[in-house]
């Protein structure tokens, strides 16, 4: 599996989500998936600002996360590249439940966001939360090279082309930085 930044401008990657104390990484992961899961493009931006604001306290991350609007413009960063490179969503689908039997192993959880282009066409997108990511993602000998996660986003696009869709394409996106990633199998 090789990877490549869809979005990549040559410069290192921005911190566009920082955290500005110490926290456990998979949890500040959690709140970021929580907020861009309730949003909403067709709502008003200061709604969903206030939304994120919500959504960090809730968690207990206010001194954390200090910049709600940080986080939405990540997700609107994301839904502006979709759009452009792909088409306009007619449908945006978040956390959508998965479950697979294969090779006796059962494996549950939920899609991050696909993002139909059509009834019967879609880009499925997976968020990875990780903190001063740089363009070591991109380097199969770096032990956090996102290309680890072509089997799970194998099994997310062989479920979705089994219920009937056409998978455009297979993206990972790096919130905290911006970055859309393909991995290309």
């Amino acid at each position: 599996t090789t990877t490549t930044c869809l979005n990549d401008d040559g410069h290192p990657f921005p911190q566009i989500i920082t955290k500005a104390a110490p926290a456990k990484d998979n949890e500040i992961g959690t709140c970021i998936h929580n907020i861009f899961a309730a949003f909403d493009p067709e709502s008003p931006r200061t709604e969903m600002v206030r939304m994120a604001a919500d959504t960090i306290e809730r968690h207990g991350f206010k001194a954390v996360l200090t910049s709600p609007d940080a986080i939405i413009s990540s997700i609107e960063t994301l839904c502006k590249f979709l759009a452009k490179s792909y088409g306009k969503a007619v449908k945006i689908d978040h956390e959508l439940p998965f479950r697979e039997l294969r090779n006796g192993q059962m494996t549950i959880g939920s899609i991050d966001l696909v993002w139909y282009t059509a009834s019967d066409e879609c880009v499925l997108v997976d968020f990875k939360n990780i903190p001063n990511a740089g363009r070591n993602v991109l380097d199969p000998a770096d032990k956090s090279f996102l290309g680890h996660y072509a089997p799970q986003q194998r099994a997310y696009r062989d479920a979705l082309t089994r219920g009937g869709l056409s998978v455009k394409a297979c993206l990972i996106y790096l919130p905290m930085q911006g970055k859309v990633i393909r991995l290309n199998n």
